[in-house]
């Protein structure tokens, strides 16, 4: 489905200019360690989720 194909493309995009972001603000303010951390523990916790 071409529409679908667009949304996850529209929405992986705007996934990861978000976490740039993130990631610019952290390191500008010497936490990236701690974005890093936080962002792993996350993740890690949503891994384990079921549909």
């Amino acid at each position: 489905e071409p529409t679908a194909a667009r949304l996850v493309s529209i929405h992986n995009i705007a996934f990861t200019l978000n976490l740039m972001q993130q990631m610019r603000a952290a390191i500008t303010k010497g936490e990236f360690a701690s974005l890093r951390k936080s962002l792993l523990t996350i993740w890690a916790d949503s891994a384990n989720d079921k549909p």
